[in-house]
């Protein structure tokens, strides 16, 4: 897909995204913590466009009419390693910038405590890493019942 390197060559690309949990789970108050962390995300996505402009000219289905069923989806993947790759490389990168905004707004936004952050941020990071969507209501309803009284931001204060 990229140039003579094929899926697999490049399967590796989905886990570049372990160095941001990691940083966002042992290092979430560092200054450059959510900045660094969507670094390799990015550099998945710009993996996953060119896998995808190199995918497209291969499309021998209408693309609204394949995504319009599930039948249409599942031939669309279906013995083609090369679409499965970029469609999974889009959830991981996508994941992990997931998780990077759930840990930037219980920092920055709620201003969660350490324990806070660790005892119910950390879990939905965690779950989302392979659960986006469940990761994503878990941080909702941690934000809602446990976060929701956080004093608003410096930057919200000056606005008022």
């Amino acid at each position: 897909i990229i140039g003579s390197l094929s899926a697999l060559d490049l399967w590796d690309v989905v886990n570049w995204g372990f160095p941001s949990y990691f940083l966002l789970v042992f290092f979430p108050r560092w200054k450059h913590t959510h900045a660094v962390a969507c670094i390799l995300p990015t550099a998945q996505y710009i993996v996953y466009t060119i896998g995808l402009l190199a995918l497209v000219p291969t499309i021998e289905a209408d693309l609204f009419e394949a995504f319009g069923s599930l039948n249409g989806v599942y031939g669309f993947f279906q013995g083609d390693p090369t679409a499965v790759y970029v469609a999974w490389l889009h959830i991981v990168a996508h994941d992990c910038l997931l998780g990077t905004v759930v840990s930037w707004d219980a920092i920055e936004n709620r201003k969660a405590t350490n324990i806070q952050y660790y005892a119910f941020v950390v879990p939905c990071i965690v779950v989302g890493i392979i659960f986006s969507p469940i990761g994503l209501l878990l941080y909702g309803m941690v934000r809602f019942l446990l976060l929701s009284n956080a004093p608003p931001s410096e930057k919200g204060d000056k606005d008022k």
